[in-house]
Formats: structure tokens, sequence, C-alpha cells
């Protein structure tokens, strides 16, 4: 049976969605859609009919680069300030979290305004770039009794948040139309290792910060000139002309800039960016689940390999230190009197201001007792979820140990449900179905107790026979090594695995067809089952 595509607008019509069902005083709500789905466009095309209301009384709050993707695709960006205005989407009102933010701060808010709804709505929670606004419009949603709507395409963050009285609550999910075919867990920390080994044509990498792909855009080019460029944030004080021509490009045209083979972004720059060129491989270390779903996922036409890039940067000990100040903190602050907690709020401000370059606590008010719930919990949960990404993404050895592979499959399952999870090891690649174990021990059980000679000669199987054996068992299951393997250690390594070891070399006298021993020698292995095999 075909597989349909699946849009927002369409399962939306089918399950009769209402009013009710999208703001209701007792939750916020979420779209959870897949990437592509379309939870934008219904916002600025069909969200107005189903509330009865003008477009105009919808205001669609998102981040600066998927603002930039709408207006750019309608093409009536040009030359705005996009930080500061509010801008049309088929009439819909549309600005960027910050210029929500000064619009309430400074009480200058449009009354006409009546429903809010926020894109990405996953960062507002998990990204410590977007916790100052997340901290922010939810106190202000439930200081005010405002109800909003909420979009992302990874929604688990969300579902098990709760702030206020006003749990989230799912509505509608529909799951994501990007198809994967392979997705590769590795520890490797050389990207351009995995860049040369997995890229084929057009290759998609997505790393953690501007320095990482700034560096890998040199060291491709440096390889093969001109063949791979690094796309971040237009506003960057690096970024070139010559990146924001080609960084517009991609957003416009939604296409791989041609002659490139590889596209370089940063993980803040994912949101918003849409491509529909077909992608051989895609290469992610990025801190978070959420934000390689992201990554992936603007993907539209699908990738044949995803190379998930276990970290072992310092983005683990860096979350779990400040998750750990924050959390003492917290401890000093609620044994405190009100004087003190005074000192201890302008105390943590102005530490974490220092450490994040935003503030870290949204002081309401400091003239009296401020409650627990307004020490900015967003940003205090948005560490846990971090943290909780982090430990899963985080392998304290070089390789994965089966129960993390495990959590990481049960992790990405929900999103790309209809692809293969394999996992490359020091050794090689390796699936989590049998037959290549099963086909292994067989092969390696015949060999039991045989002699398996070092040349080739008439006495019986050699070195180079069951060498070649390997290799094409290797081959068949498509496990492949990270870096050639020589046929010896590819088959040293398969014998210690499966429980077997080659004996001491022995030489015999080649006998005659008499029995005679000639003066001839050959040297052979014996072949035995250790003690580990069962």
């Amino acid at each position: 049976m075909k597989n349909e595509k699946q849009y927002i607008s369409d399962i939306i019509g089918k399950r009769g969605i209402t009013k009710k069902h999208l703001f209701n005083d007792g939750y916020y709500s979420i779209i959870a859609g897949g990437v592509g789905t379309g939870k934008s466009t219904f916002t600025c095309k069909g969200l107005a009919k189903i509330l009865n209301c003008k477009s105009s009384e919808i205001l669609l709050i998102a981040p600066l680069v998927a603002i930039e993707q709408q207006l750019i695709a309608k093409g009536n960006a040009e030359k705005q300030d996009l930080t500061q205005a509010f801008f049309k989407v088929d009439n819909v009102p549309v600005c960027t979290y910050a210029a929500l933010m000064n619009k309430i701060k400074a009480k200058t808010l449009s009354p006409q305004i009546k429903y809010f709804v926020f894109d990405e709505a996953h960062q507002l929670i998990t990204s410590e770039s977007y916790a100052k606004y997340g901290a922010f419009f939810l106190k202000w949603l439930d200081d005010n009794g405002i109800q909003a709507l909420f979009l992302t395409a990874t929604p688990m963050a969300l579902l098990t948040y709760e702030h206020g009285k006003k749990p989230f609550k799912e509505v509608l999910g529909v799951k994501s139309n990007v198809k994967v075919d392979k997705i590769i867990f590795t520890t490797e920390k050389d990207l351009l290792t995995h860049v040369k080994y997995f890229a084929r044509n057009k290759m998609f990498i997505a790393v953690q910060t501007v320095v990482e792909a700034q560096k890998l855009e040199k060291q491709l080019n440096d390889c093969m000139p001109g063949s791979a460029k690094a796309i971040f944030s237009k506003t960057h004080d690096k970024a070139t002309d010559e990146m924001r021509t080609v960084a517009d490009k991609i957003i416009k045209t939604e296409q791989f800039p041609e002659g490139v083979q590889f596209v370089i972004v940063n993980g803040a720059y994912t949101e918003g960016m849409e491509i529909q060129t077909k992608c051989e491989s895609a290469l992610v270390k990025l801190p978070s689940v959420t934000a390689i779903v992201q990554a992936v996922g603007r993907l539209r036409k699908g990738v044949d390999d995803v190379v998930v890039v276990l970290s072992k940067d310092q983005f683990y000990a860096q979350t779990k230190r400040s998750f750990d100040e924050f959390n003492k903190f917290l401890i000093e602050y609620r044994k405190a009197d009100e004087l003190l907690k005074r000192e201890l709020l302008l105390g943590m401000y102005s530490i974490q201001k220092e450490h994040f370059g935003h503030e870290f606590v949204n002081i309401h008010s400091m003239n009296g007792y401020v409650p627990d719930y307004q020490i900015n919990m967003p940003l205090y949960h948005s560490f846990e979820i971090n943290l909780y990404d982090a430990k899963r993404l985080y392998c304290e050895n070089d390789e994965i140990s089966n129960d993390q592979f495990e959590q990481l499959e049960a992790i990405f399952k929900p999103y790309f449900p209809n692809s293969k999870f394999v996992r490359l090891t020091q050794e090689g690649m390796t699936s989590k179905e049998d037959d290549y174990d099963n086909d292994m021990r067989a092969f390696l059980s015949d060999l039991n107790n045989e002699r398996v000679y070092t040349e080739q000669n008439k006495n019986g199987i050699t070195v180079d026979q069951v060498c070649r054996k390997v290799m094409q068992l290797r081959k068949e299951y498509n496990i492949f090594s990270k870096r050639p393997v020589q046929c010896t250690r590819s088959l040293n390594n398969a014998i210690d695995k499966y429980g077997y070891k080659m004996g001491k070399r022995s030489s015999q006298r080649i006998k005659d067809v008499f029995g005679r021993a000639t003066g001839e020698k050959v040297t052979f292995y014996l072949m035995e089952r250790t003690q580990k095999q069962s």
C-alpha cells in the first residue's frame, strides 16, 4: 500500500479539530507535526477559518531564521529589520521572539491580537539560547490568562513540561514526511574522517558552533577547493557577504548551491531551512536529540545515511556544571529570608549573564518576595532536558554500549519509524540483526579444530581463504569499517569476537603419496574454541 504524505491541514479537517480543541482554559495545546507537514502554512492560511476570526487577530511568533525563510519564499524580505518589526505572511502578522518581548515590555502590543501561536516551540523549553524567551512568555501567558498554541516537530520536552496551572497537551500529531534509510550512531571525534568515508554526492552537515562549521569548511576546501560552504546567521560577526548571498539562495531556492558538495550549518541555523535536494548522506554532531531531529528534518527529499556523531566535547560537562550550580542556588534561595533572596537573585543574575550572555533569571519584582516559579523555572527545566539528552548522547568509552544503542534507537524510532538503526564501532559498522552473527558463528564452528595454513597449498584451507570469507560476509550484511581494514586484522577481530582463537603457529613436513616426509615444511594454525564460547 502506498504511504501517502500527511499534512496538518488535511488531518485537522479529518479529525474535526475546532477552536475548543486548540484554545482551552485547561491547557496549552501543541500541534506536533513532523518537519515539512505544514504547521506554519496552516497557521497562515487555515487557522483563522477555524477560529472564525480575522487573520490580523492571529500572531505567529518564530525564531529569526524561520521568519527569514517565510519572507524570502514570499519575495518580500528586502532590507527589512526582522528583529524589531512585525511582518505579514498571507495576511497573518509574524514577528520574532525578541520583537514580541519588546512589545510586551513596552506595553505597546496591539489589542487587536487575540491568538498567539509559537512556532519552533521546543526552543522555548530545551534551548539555552531561547530560554529567556521561554521564561518570559510562559509567565506572561500564565499571569494574564492568555491562551496560546505551540507548534513543534519534536514535542517530547513540551509534553512533559508544566508551567503554573496549564500543562501542555498534544491535540494533533503527524509523522514527519522525511524518509531516512539508515541512522548510524558513532562516537568518532574526527569529523573529517567521517565526511571522507560517508560522503558520496550531496552531503548535509550540522555542527553545534560557528567555529566548528568554519573549521570543517576549511578542512574540506583544502582537500577539494570550493566543495564546501559553511552557513550560519547572517548577523554573526564572522559572516561574509558571500555567505549571506549563499544563505539567502538556499532559503529561497530550497536547493544545494550549484557546484557545492557539502553544506555545513551550525545548530542555530537549521530552523526555517528547507532543502529539496536529495542527499546521499548527512552528518550531524549536535548536543541533543531535539537538535538532531530538527536538523535531519530539514532534508525534505529524504536522506540515505544519517551519521549521528555522539559528542564527547565539552557540552556534557558544561551543562552539568551549570545545572549543578543552579540547583545549589535554588536550595540556598529557598532557605533564605526575603532580604537574602534578593541578594542571591542579583548574584545569580550577574554570574549567569556572564556565562550565557543573557538573563538567566527574569527578575519580575525586586521589591518583595519572589515566588520560586518566577526564578526562571523554564530555564531550570531546559537544563534538565539538555542534561537528559546529553547523558544519552554521551559515551564514557570509545564504543557505544548495547544499552546505549537500545536507548538511542528508542528515542529516534518515533521520528523515523521506517529507518534501519546501525552503530559504527571501532571495528566496523554493526546492525542489530543476527544474520551476520549466525553465519559467522557457523563458519567458525566448521573450522573448529581444523588446521588453517599460512600459504596456498594442497593441504586445506588457508588464512587468505578464511579472510576472504570474513570480508564476503561483512560485505553481504553491509558491515564496513570507518577506515580500511586489512583482511588479517578483520579476521582476528572476528575470531576473538565470536569466541575462538588461532592457536600457536606450528610446522610439519609435507608427506609424499607413500607417507614419507619430504624436506619441505608447511606452516599452519589450529583453530580452537575458547572458554568464553558457550
